[in-house]
């Protein structure tokens, strides 16, 4: 069943379309076929089938394709097919992206706190009271901060207790 099957096919399996990533061979002389999901329902889903336990495993042939022009005005259902998947596409870069014509307007009160957010270098931050110290091996360790109130150093000579109940 596998033997027209190469890496990068679409088949359909189970009533769904996916694009074959990877094919092993089994113990039992089989095929392991390595998917991912492309139709509604299974996309960005990952899954591998069996060659000898599916009954209907169906390759497309890209030879095969019908092509037909777009007759919408000036292109639109072409451009918007093409927008729609370069959106899709996840940006790998250090960049903030945005779309210019969303469903608001565009105003710097938006884009400041996440252009001024991006823009940060956090630093590790230490309780206010405690000061780090350093150890032999150079390593830098904060020295434990108390969390609970009532572990807490107070400068009153009363210890901490919760509000009466009115």
């Amino acid at each position: 069943m596998a033997k027209n099957i190469a890496p990068g096919a679409r088949v359909t399996i189970r009533d769904e379309d996916w694009i074959v990533r990877r094919i092993d061979l089994c113990d039992d002389g089989g095929h392991a076929l390595s998917c991912d999901g492309l139709s509604e329902l299974v996309r960005g889903t990952s899954a591998i089938f069996l060659d000898r336990l599916e009954d209907d495993i169906a390759v497309h042939d890209p030879a095969s394709t019908q092509l037909f022009q777009d007759e919408s005005p000036y292109f639109g259902q072409a451009l918007l097919y093409l927008e729609s998947q370069r959106l899709r596409t996840v940006a790998n870069d250090q960049q903030m992206h945005r779309a210019h014509q969303a469903a608001m307007q565009s105003a710097a009160y938006q884009r400041v706190p996440a252009e001024k957010a991006q823009r940060m270098r956090l630093k590790p931050h230490l309780h206010p009271t405690s000061s780090p110290t350093s150890r032999p091996n150079g390593s830098v360790t904060a020295p434990y901060a108390p969390t609970t109130p009532a572990a807490r150093p107070c400068s009153r000579s009363t210890s901490w207790s919760p509000k009466p109940s009115a």
